[in-house]
């Protein structure tokens, strides 16, 4: 009974379904461990949760991603310290970072769109495009309102201040492309 619960959850997924956005949301837990950067210049730190994000969005694509992020960020709310540097709690949801942990949620939903634009293509220059323009610059636009808010930054210095991050960013969008093209045919 149990099995055909879960082999058609809710019309939309099967167990590997299931299976593979536990692993992602897994995967993004596990990427917290490693501690953040302090950048002098702004209250929020690089992390690498972001790129098990960007792998999600790419391997799962727009729904099993966001379900994903969403049980992460659930998770995250409830008090489990698994953000970056061992933090949790719904306050979380009210600091510098807030608008990135939002950004998160948007990010698989916002890349699979950009890919539709370019017709699901999974050549090199669309995948990287649709990891730049959904992924990183929708991170930067909607992260850079909570930095706004909470630290009284005007957005666009906020935004601006994002250009520290691109170096890592493009590291984590290079490293994301390569490891899609590898396993994309694979599952």
């Amino acid at each position: 009974m149990l099995s055909k619960f879960y082999t058609n959850l809710g019309g939309f997924m099967t167990i590997k379904d299931v299976t593979y956005t536990a692993l992602f949301t897994a995967l993004i837990i596990v990427l917290g461990v490693f501690p953040p950067i302090s950048i002098a210049i702004l209250p929020v730190p690089l992390v690498i949760q972001n790129f098990g994000v960007l792998l999600a969005a790419m391997i799962l694509g727009p729904k099993r991603g966001t379900l994903s992020v969403f049980i992460f960020l659930v998770l995250v709310a409830l008090g489990l310290p698994f953000l970056t540097g061992g933090r949790g709690g719904f306050g979380v949801f009210f600091g510098a970072t807030s608008g990135y942990l939002i950004a998160w949620l948007g990010m698989p939903l916002v890349i699979g769109l950009v890919r539709r634009l370019f017709g699901q293509s999974d050549k090199w220059y669309a995948t990287f495009a649709s990891l730049i323009v959904g992924g990183i610059s929708f991170a930067d636009i909607i992260g850079s309102v909570g930095i706004s808010l909470v630290s009284s930054i005007p957005y666009f210095k906020a935004l601006s201040s994002n250009i520290v991050f691109l170096p890592g960013d493009l590291v984590k969008v290079v490293l994301t492309l390569i490891i899609y093209q590898r396993v994309k045919k694979h599952i």
